[in-house]
């Protein structure tokens, strides 16, 4: 259980644990599926052939020319290989429509496989006959052993208590692997568990591919699916650039209360991106005392950054040379760890009340 408020902000090296695509990755996956070439005008050499088909839909069902999206496709390709992340490429570009139409796409199709090919995606079929031990020394099962600890199932409904994520990764890896665990540690139905999940806060804030069926409501889509082209072209409706973020000012101000009220932050695979940081940065009466975040692969002097972006979002009287002694927040960046190492490390200190 968590005695403390606890958010946990994630990113792409979160999800990397059981199979998904850092950013890097998939930027290299959208770029393969997004170079739509056809071989004399009519078959199709290169490129995703379902992106293919869904933009032609797409492109008849608006009276448009499909080759406008098609170049489109194409320029993404060229460009990702110098772009930070396919977030930021989106929202340099987020006044043509066409392209993101195209990027936006990509990235559905690149998740779901992702997902398809990952260990919670089960036996095949997207359910949840998932083998939890393959899970072993990832963040997920570390979290869980935190979250169950002193709850028993007579008090399983207040599990999520002093508990809430944000997420910026479009896959559902958090809801899918909590309604699996839930179900298999408690012996309780799949119902039961999703009225549980029901009760976590999990932003996302470049959106969703879908919500899982558990999850109920509009805009189903199952762990791993394979869509028809118009539920791809639905999905790709779900996925929001940056701008479109800071345009949504109650979605925004949702980002900045949920950090604003954490006593415990703990930062998993996130890579700091200054967009990124600027939309959980601005919030009001911040209560946050002490921070935990990841660094692996990162180098000494990125970490000391890490720690003045930190104090800087939570306003924690930063200033240009000071010496990390002097803040009131206490951040723990220690190097060269995973997500499953930082939880096993602090395994103790992030869950328990603050002093």
């Amino acid at each position: 259980m968590f005695e403390s408020d606890t958010l946990f902000v994630v990113g792409a090296g979160a999800s990397a644990e059981i199979g998904l695509p850092v950013g890097s990755a998939l930027l290299e996956t959208i770029a393969t599926k997004l170079k739509i070439f056809f071989q004399d005008g009519i078959r199709l050499s290169s490129g995703d052939p379902e992106i293919a088909d869904v933009i032609r839909l797409h492109a008849r069902r608006r009276n448009e020319n499909q080759n406008i999206y098609y170049q489109k496709a194409r320029m993404i390709h060229e460009a990702v290989s110098v772009a930070p992340s396919i977030d930021n490429f989106l929202d340099a570009h987020k006044n043509d429509e066409h392209l993101q139409f195209c990027g936006k796409l990509g990235i559905v199709a690149s998740i779901l496989e992702a997902e398809r090919k990952s260990k919670l995606f089960g036996d095949g079929h997207g359910n949840d006959h998932v083998d939890l031990s393959h899970l072993g020394g990832t963040w997920y099962t570390a979290f869980m052993k935190m979250l169950v600890e002193r709850i028993d199932l007579d008090e399983i409904e207040s599990i999520f208590e002093n508990v809430s994520f944000i997420t910026f990764n479009y896959d559902r890896c958090i809801q899918k692997f909590l309604h699996v665990a839930l179900q298999k540690y408690y012996g309780i139905d799949s119902g039961r568990a999703a009225n549980l999940i029901s009760k976590l806060e999990i932003i996302h804030p470049y959106g969703s591919i879908g919500r899982l069926p558990f999850e109920g409501g509009d805009s189903i889509v199952p762990y791993g699916a394979r869509l028809d082209e118009a539920a791809l072209i639905e999905a790709a409706g779900r996925i929001r650039t940056f701008t479109e973020q800071i345009e949504d000012f109650e979605f925004l101000e949702a980002i900045r209360h949920s950090v604003s009220g954490a006593e415990t932050l703990v930062f998993l695979g996130f890579g700091f991106h200054p967009q990124n940081m600027e939309l959980l940065s601005g919030g009001s009466m911040i209560n946050a005392r002490r921070a935990y975040a990841t660094s692996y692969l990162c180098s000494n002097g990125d970490i000391e950054v890490f720690i003045r972006q930190i104090h800087a979002m939570l306003e924690d009287d930063f200033s240009p040379g000071k010496d990390f002694d002097g803040y009131s927040v206490d951040v723990r960046v220690p190097a060269g760890l995973k997500c499953a190492d930082l939880l096993s490390e602090f395994s103790r200190s992030i869950p328990r009340a603050i002093d």
